[in-house]
């Protein structure tokens, strides 16, 4: 992250200002802004919202009788798993990128790069969420064969 130095009136000699947070608002906004605008904000939510309907459809097929311990089931929260993990990684590099689109159409500053490795965020906790969905999915389809052995074997 580039730090910038501010000159502040009245700052005492041999101290030093820096800008933390800069807000750059466009008076008339053309087609691209507003689309890089959205970008910037709806990917968490899309997928947010995409993780609950998932979930819905998970709890929906587990609550029927035998449902929860079958290899649909860890099936369906392995899915559930990737589709957090990756969705998290896509949402933070398409707001990363609308971002930095938006930033660099307002400033003009010589050695400014499009892209700085500190400007990407993710979510950590969907990505640990995701990750962790993934590994129940794993215990749990190691269940269902342990389960069916068992119960072929009784």
């Amino acid at each position: 992250m580039k730090i910038f130095r501010a000159a502040v009136d009245g700052q005492v000699r041999g101290s030093q200002a820096t800008i933390g947070t800069v807000n750059l608002c466009v008076n008339h906004p053309g087609t691209l802004l507003r689309f890089a605008g959205l970008l910037a904000t709806w990917p968490s939510g899309i997928l947010w919202l995409g993780f609950l309907l998932q979930v819905l459809g998970l709890l929906r097929i587990a609550s029927r009788p035998g449902g929860l311990y079958t290899l649909t089931t860890a099936a369906r929260v392995r899915r559930l798993g990737w589709f957090l993990t990756i969705g998290a990684l896509a949402a933070g590099v398409i707001q990363t990128v609308a971002n930095v689109t938006i930033f660099l159409s307002q400033i003009h500053y010589p050695g400014l790069d499009w892209f700085e490795p500190d400007q990407l965020h993710l979510s950590a906790a969907a990505l640990l969420a995701g990750l962790a969905l993934i590994t129940v999915a794993r215990v749990m389809r190691v269940g269902v064969t342990m389960r069916e052995e068992l119960d072929v074997t009784v």
